[in-house]
Formats: structure tokens, C-alpha cells, sequence
């Protein structure tokens, strides 16, 4: 949602308070980047590249910014990114790549970095270069050389989640500059991997252009939105919000869909806390919500904010980890039974609580975490499993 349209809908976070936006740039009227300020003319979040910033700020440094800050300025044109082809099979014939590597989830081309002389090349004569590396928890440390002289070693081990990470590259000379990624074969010592994972490379061409509000292309590169997420959005009015709570690498093409997450992504519309909504009282039409409850560190808090934000009448849709493992190291709190669930949304009178999955899913997941199946004998294993399978079944209707 463009940001002079959400703007009514925001407040400062866990409060009806609305905030005062002070722009710092503008483009085609728009503002492009700036401030949200509350009464006392303090920071709450940053207005950069359209996106509002609730989290990831320093809030006494922008407060400065903003009270130093001119009148707003038109954004002047500014050179494009576009992505260089990784995709297998068939990638760019700029592309050289000698080792095993693999194409992970449609988007992710990596190494796992277990054999040496693993490398992907390319020239390139672009003014800048960037590579969007993927960090998490099975990540090693990548090398980046240009022209054969060692540029970075980037340590792409993130624990909680996994998140893009970007080396870039001035070439203002435009010279013909041959940039080798690799992985070292070295890891964190706290990584479980030693991968070496690349989103994407993005070179600077083309025309300078005065960048412009778009909605982000639909893409889904985390959980489901599956059909009862769809029928709740399709249920939302045509100027109403269906806010996704922690959708991820999540957007979908629908004017009515607001991807908030914590994490810095490139998908998200905003950024914001679960635990303190920066949206007015009674202003979103609808709430989804998949695999986040386990993460947030006070689920009743979040449950409140849940229904603060809601308009009158409307309606919710939210899952979280029951027999789940251990995920997202350092940010996975608590897993819920039905009887959480029950007690978080009890003040909506009419409920429905169900669970999918199964407990071979269930089992299969908590054995490989423990390595079992590197231990076990592979016919009694199978044996085992087999006998684990069956088929989700409903929790009763309540409320």
C-alpha cells in the first residue's frame, strides 16, 4: 500500500495515537522516505524507499535527522538494479560454475561448500554490482575476489532466520572485472552447514529513472497462503486490509493484502512488532497470522494486539507449532496446544479450532533435527515411520 494511503491507518505502535509524517523526499508526490514522529516529536519509524521502518532504527539518531532536517526534496533520478540470471538449468552464458551446485526452492543457487575448487564467475562492466547472499543457520563463510584479489569473506551464519545479506561492488570506471564467489569450506563455529546460498546479483544499467511506488511482485518464498487464507482475503472490502502478521518472503497481488514482518526483507510492505501493532483501533478488516505465534515472546500481549487492531466484526485466521521441534534458533518461545489457542482468542465468540499435520510429520522432523536417521538401521526406520502415518484430524468446534 502506498504510503500516503496506509498513513490513516497507522498509529504509534500499541496505541490509537496517530503519528505526524515528516517527509525528507518526495517522488512523483509521494513520499519516498522521511519520518513518523509522535507528539513529543520523537522518531517511531523510518520512511525509506516508500516502506515504513518501526523496528530496524535508531530512534534518538533519527529523531535528530528529522529535527535538522529541511523541506522536502524531490527525489532525483537514480540508476537501476537489474538481477542477473542464476536459474539452472540454462542460467546466463555469462555464468561459469565448476563443483556440485544446486538450485534450492526455485530461488536459491548454492554449495553446500563440503569440496574444494567450488566456484561460480562472471565479468561483469556495470558501475555496481550487487550480491544478495542468503544467510541462516547451516551457512559458512563465503569469499568474494575481484580480478583475483580477495574483496570479502562474509560470515553468512544468522541464527534466527534466514535473511539476505549484501556484498557490493563500486565500479565507477567500468571496467571488465571478473568477480568469483566461492565458499571457503570454513563456518561459524555455532553454523550447522557450511553453504553458500546467493539470492541474487544485480548490476546497475540502464537509464536513470526517479524511482517510483510499486506494489512488490507476487511471491511466496516461506509458508503457504493456502485456500482459507485466500477465501478470508477475498472476504475483505474492496478498500478494506487483510494484514498478514509475520508473512515473510510473502506478497500477494491484491490491493488489499499488507505483509508486516520483524524481519528486513524485500517483500514485506512494513515493518512492525507483533507484541505492539503500529495501526490505529478497529482500522484492519482481517488478520493472518502461520507459524509466528511460537516465535513472539508474549503470545497474550500479541493476542490483545490482535484485537485491538480488528475492526468490529471481523475476522482472524492463525496457526502455530504444537509437536514442532526447535526452529529459528533464538526466537522459537513457546508451542501451543489447542487449549492455548482456546485461551489466547477466547474474547472472539464464535471460534473454530483445528489442526493439520500428522504425527509422522511430526516425528519425521524431531528424528532428523536429532540425526537419528544417520544412526538408525534404514529397513527398521522405514518400518517405524510406516507405521506413523495417518491423516490430520479436527479439534471440536467450540464458541
Amino acid at each position: 500500500m502506498r504510503p500516503d494511503l496506509l498513513l490513516p491507518l497507522l498509529a504509534v505502535p500499541g496505541t490509537d495515537t496517530s503519528p505526524r509524517l515528516q517527509a525528507e523526499a518526495t517522488a512523483g508526490g509521494i513520499p519516498q522516505s522521511g519520518w513518523l514522529l509522535d507528539a513529543a516529536g520523537q522518531a517511531v519509524a523510518r520512511l525509506d524507499g516508500f516502506r515504513f521502518d518501526f523496528v530496524h532504527l535508531d530512534r534518538t539518531a533519527e529523531t535528530l535527522r528529522a529535527a535538522t532536517a529541511g523541506p522536502a526534496r524531490e527525489v532525483p533520478p537514480q540508476p537501476g538494479l537489474v538481477p542477473l540470471d542464476l536459474t539452472l538449468p540454462g542460467g546466463s552464458p555469462r555464468i561459469t560454475a565448476r563443483g556440485e551446485w544446486f538450485l534450492l526452492a526455485g530461488w536459491l543457487f548454492g554449495h553446500h561448500g563440503t569440496t574444494p575448487d567450488a566456484s561460480l564467475a562472471f565479468i561483469s562492466t556495470a558501475p555496481r554490482i550487487r550480491l544478495i547472499l542468503h544467510a541462516h543457520g547451516w551457512s559458512g563463510i563465503a569469499r568474494v575476489t575481484v580480478d583475483g584479489m580477495v574483496f570479502a569473506e562474509p560470515d553468512l551464519y544468522n541464527q534466527e532466520a534466514g535473511v539476505p545479506r549484501a556484498v557490493e561492488i563500486a565500479n565507477p570506471d567500468r571496467r571488465a572485472l571478473r568477480i568469483v564467489l566461492a565458499p571457503t569450506g570454513r563456518c561459524n563455529p555455532a553454523s550447522q552447514g557450511r553453504q553458500l546460498l546467493i539470492e541474487q546479483v544485480l548490476e546497475e544499467t540502464g537509464l536513470p529513472a526517479v524511482p517510483e511506488w510499486r506494489k512488490p511482485a507476487e511471491v511466496n518464498r516461506g509458508g503457504p497462503f493456502g485456500d482459507q487464507a485466500m477465501a478470508l482475503l477475498r472476504a475483505v472490502p474492496e478498500a478494506g486490509v487483510l494484514l498478514d502478521i509475520g508473512g515473510g518472503r510473502r506478497q500477494i497481488d491484491d490491493p488489499r493484502y499488507l505483509n508486516l514482518e520483524y524481519t528486513p526483507y524485500t517483500e514485506p510492505d512494513l515493518f512492525g512488532d507483533g507484541l505492539a501493532l503500529p495501526f490505529r483501533d478497529g482500522v484492519i478488516d482481517a488478520i493472518y497470522s502461520s507459524a509466528v505465534l511460537e516465535h513472539v515472546q508474549d503470545p497474550h500481549r500479541f493476542a490483545a494486539e490482535v484485537w485491538r487492531v480488528l475492526r468490529p466484526g471481523g475476522r482472524i485466521l492463525m496457526n502455530g507449532a504444537f509437536m514442532q521441534p526447535i526452529h529459528s534458533e533464538g526466537q522459537h518461545f513457546f508451542n501451543l496446544t489447542p487449549y492455548a489457542m482456546e485461551m489466547l482468542f477466547e474474547r472472539f465468540e464464535q471460534r473454530r479450532c483445528w489442526w493439520s499435520g500428522s504425527l509422522h510429520d511430526a516425528v519425521a522432523w524431531m528424528l532428523q533435527v536429532a540425526q537419528v536417521p544417520a544412526r538408525a538401521d534404514a529397513a527398521e526406520l522405514a518400518g517405524f515411520m510406516a507405521s506413523l502415518s495417518g491423516s490430520a484430524t479436527p479439534c471440536p468446534t467450540t464458541g
